[in-house]
């Protein structure tokens, strides 16, 4: 985490406790990793003939990644994806297994 001297984390734009930041909040993954693994994705659903996942499926994962532990401001701490979009495409899949 990159948290300033008063405890406000820049990247979750709040104010947390410090040792929250050093200890318990997961890093993101780095560009190379998240630039991989979206270029798997979009390859993927390229591949499928760009199939959608329906309102419904999408709410109930929805659901799930807002429960999870990793999710951050729209995004997935484990993987790094931007949830808004993966979540829509029919050949993706959570990292950890959850949908």
């Amino acid at each position: 985490m990159k948290c300033n001297e008063k405890g406000f984390c820049k990247e979750l734009k709040a104010h947390v406790p410090k040792v929250f930041c050093k200890t318990r909040c997961p890093k993101m993954p780095g560009m190379a990793s998240m630039a991989k693994t979206f270029t798997k994705a979009v390859a993927k659903h390229v591949a499928s003939g760009l199939k959608t996942r329906e309102k419904k499926e999408i709410r109930r994962i929805i659901a799930i990644c807002q429960d999870c532990e990793h999710y951050t401001n729209g995004r997935c701490r484990k993987c790094g994806c931007n949830m808004k979009k993966k979540i829509q495409w029919a050949t993706t899949n959570c990292k950890l297994g959850k949908w």
